[in-house]
Protein backbone atom coordinates (compact mmCIF):
# COMPACT_ATOMS: atom_id res chain seq x y z
CA UNK A 1 0.00 0.00 0.00
CA UNK A 2 2.80 2.40 0.58
CA UNK A 3 4.64 2.23 -2.26
CA UNK A 4 0.81 2.62 -4.42
CA UNK A 5 1.03 5.98 -2.12
CA UNK A 6 3.99 6.84 -2.99
CA UNK A 7 4.05 6.35 -7.02
CA UNK A 8 0.90 8.28 -6.83
CA UNK A 9 2.45 11.39 -5.34
CA UNK A 10 5.36 10.87 -7.69
CA UNK A 11 3.38 10.75 -10.61
CA UNK A 12 0.94 13.75 -9.12
CA UNK A 13 4.35 15.79 -8.91
CA UNK A 14 5.33 15.02 -12.36
CA UNK A 15 2.00 16.62 -13.53
CA UNK A 16 2.51 19.99 -11.90
CA UNK A 17 6.09 20.34 -13.46
CA UNK A 18 5.32 18.74 -16.80
CA UNK A 19 2.49 22.08 -16.71
CA UNK A 20 5.03 24.67 -16.45
CA UNK A 21 6.92 23.33 -19.59
CA UNK A 22 7.00 25.10 -22.49
CA UNK A 23 4.84 23.96 -25.50
CA UNK A 24 5.92 20.80 -27.29
CA UNK A 25 5.71 19.72 -31.31
CA UNK A 26 3.22 17.01 -31.26
CA UNK A 27 6.52 14.39 -32.25
CA UNK A 28 7.73 15.81 -29.02
CA UNK A 29 4.73 14.45 -26.99
CA UNK A 30 5.27 10.94 -26.55
CA UNK A 31 8.45 11.80 -24.02
CA UNK A 32 7.85 10.44 -19.92
CA UNK A 33 7.42 13.64 -18.11
CA UNK A 34 11.04 13.38 -16.59
CA UNK A 35 12.57 13.59 -20.12
CA UNK A 36 10.73 16.77 -20.37
CA UNK A 37 11.80 18.01 -17.16
CA UNK A 38 15.41 17.76 -18.81
CA UNK A 39 14.70 19.24 -21.60
CA UNK A 40 13.07 22.48 -19.96
CA UNK A 41 15.82 22.65 -17.74
CA UNK A 42 18.32 22.33 -20.45
CA UNK A 43 16.81 25.40 -22.79
CA UNK A 44 16.84 27.47 -19.54
CA UNK A 45 20.34 27.13 -19.23
CA UNK A 46 21.15 27.66 -22.70
CA UNK A 47 19.10 31.04 -22.50
CA UNK A 48 21.29 33.99 -21.31
CA UNK A 49 19.04 36.73 -20.48
CA UNK A 50 20.66 40.42 -19.29
CA UNK A 51 18.29 43.35 -19.34
CA UNK A 52 20.24 46.64 -19.85
CA UNK A 53 19.40 50.54 -19.61
CA UNK A 54 20.67 51.83 -23.29
CA UNK A 55 20.23 55.59 -22.07
CA UNK A 56 21.55 57.02 -25.85
CA UNK A 57 18.97 55.10 -27.18
CA UNK A 58 15.92 55.97 -23.95
CA UNK A 59 15.38 52.04 -23.94
CA UNK A 60 15.80 49.10 -21.87
CA UNK A 61 17.38 46.41 -23.57
CA UNK A 62 16.73 41.80 -23.16
CA UNK A 63 20.01 40.70 -24.39
CA UNK A 64 19.58 36.92 -25.65
CA UNK A 65 23.24 35.34 -26.00
CA UNK A 66 24.70 38.98 -26.77
CA UNK A 67 21.59 39.59 -29.30
CA UNK A 68 18.75 42.31 -28.90
CA UNK A 69 15.76 40.53 -28.13
CA UNK A 70 13.51 42.88 -26.84
CA UNK A 71 12.76 46.30 -26.34
CA UNK A 72 11.06 48.89 -23.93
CA UNK A 73 11.30 52.43 -25.03
CA UNK A 74 10.75 55.15 -22.32
CA UNK A 75 11.06 59.06 -21.82
CA UNK A 76 12.05 60.52 -18.81
CA UNK A 77 10.86 63.53 -17.04
CA UNK A 78 11.78 65.40 -14.20
CA UNK A 79 10.46 63.23 -11.93
CA UNK A 80 8.90 60.69 -14.13
CA UNK A 81 9.52 57.67 -16.57
CA UNK A 82 7.16 57.31 -19.39
CA UNK A 83 6.94 53.71 -20.67
CA UNK A 84 5.88 53.70 -24.16
CA UNK A 85 6.20 50.93 -26.33
CA UNK A 86 7.39 47.18 -25.83
CA UNK A 87 8.83 45.02 -28.68
CA UNK A 88 10.03 41.49 -28.44
CA UNK A 89 11.56 39.56 -31.98
CA UNK A 90 8.62 37.16 -33.43
CA UNK A 91 11.21 34.30 -32.90
CA UNK A 92 11.93 35.11 -29.20
CA UNK A 93 8.13 35.71 -27.93
CA UNK A 94 6.29 33.94 -24.82
CA UNK A 95 9.54 33.20 -23.40
CA UNK A 96 8.42 36.36 -20.68
CA UNK A 97 11.37 38.61 -22.00
CA UNK A 98 8.28 41.60 -22.27
CA UNK A 99 7.86 40.73 -18.05
CA UNK A 100 11.18 41.09 -17.78
CA UNK A 101 11.67 44.63 -19.57
CA UNK A 102 8.82 45.54 -17.43
CA UNK A 103 10.32 44.74 -13.76
CA UNK A 104 13.69 46.06 -14.72
CA UNK A 105 12.03 49.61 -15.78
CA UNK A 106 9.70 49.32 -12.35
CA UNK A 107 13.13 48.13 -9.96
CA UNK A 108 15.23 50.96 -12.26
CA UNK A 109 12.73 53.10 -11.55
CA UNK A 110 11.74 52.69 -7.89
CA UNK A 111 15.45 52.46 -7.44
CA UNK A 112 15.98 56.25 -9.31
CA UNK A 113 12.64 57.86 -6.92
CA UNK A 114 10.77 58.41 -10.41
CA UNK A 115 7.34 57.94 -10.91
CA UNK A 116 6.05 55.50 -13.61
CA UNK A 117 3.33 56.68 -16.54
CA UNK A 118 2.82 53.26 -18.27
CA UNK A 119 1.76 54.11 -21.90
CA UNK A 120 2.35 51.10 -23.25
CA UNK A 121 -0.14 48.65 -23.36
CA UNK A 122 1.58 45.69 -22.83
CA UNK A 123 3.08 47.31 -19.34
CA UNK A 124 -0.39 48.16 -18.55
CA UNK A 125 -1.47 44.60 -18.76
CA UNK A 126 1.84 43.10 -16.52
CA UNK A 127 0.87 45.70 -14.18
CA UNK A 128 -2.01 44.23 -13.64
CA UNK A 129 -0.76 40.88 -12.68
CA UNK A 130 1.67 42.60 -10.61
CA UNK A 131 -0.07 45.08 -8.42
CA UNK A 132 2.80 45.25 -6.07
CA UNK A 133 4.43 47.73 -8.33
CA UNK A 134 1.07 50.05 -8.66
CA UNK A 135 2.56 51.98 -5.59
CA UNK A 136 5.11 54.10 -8.77
CA UNK A 137 2.12 54.65 -10.91
CA UNK A 138 0.40 58.46 -11.36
Amino acid sequence: MRQRVDSVRHRQRDIRLGDQLPRLAWSERHLEPQHLISRALAQLTIMDLTVADNLGEAQYEARLNGEVGGTLEYELTEDSIILVHTSVKPEHEDQGIGGRLARFAFDDARSRGLRVQPVCSFVRSWLERHPENSDLVD
